[in-house]
């Protein structure tokens, strides 16, 4: 059973993740959205543009461990909230 994290008009499954993670995204007209996995210290592991709907995202080269996905866009009225991905 895949387990779902609902960030407002943000999906991101499975949770934890193996060597895939899907993001479905509600994009507004004319919104950029790029998404970033860091490790705890910071350092920016993968960075994806999120085009509308699924994002399909291999990760099956990122060692195990615990990391943050963060989202940054073009509008200043929405954000949207970092999140903990635990890769197994």
């Amino acid at each position: 059973k895949k387990l779902e994290k609902n960030l407002g008009k943000i999906r991101i499954f499975p949770k934890p993740i193996d060597n895939y993670i899907e993001i479905f995204k509600k994009k507004k007209k004319y919104e950029f959205v790029k998404s970033n996995i860091c490790d705890l210290s910071g350092k920016i592991i993968a960075q994806k543009e999120l085009h509308t709907g699924l994002n399909y995202w291999i990760l099956s080269d990122m060692p195990k461990g615990i990391y943050i996905i963060s989202f940054n866009n073009n509008n200043k009225l929405i954000k949207y909230p970092s999140q903990t991905l635990l890769k197994y």
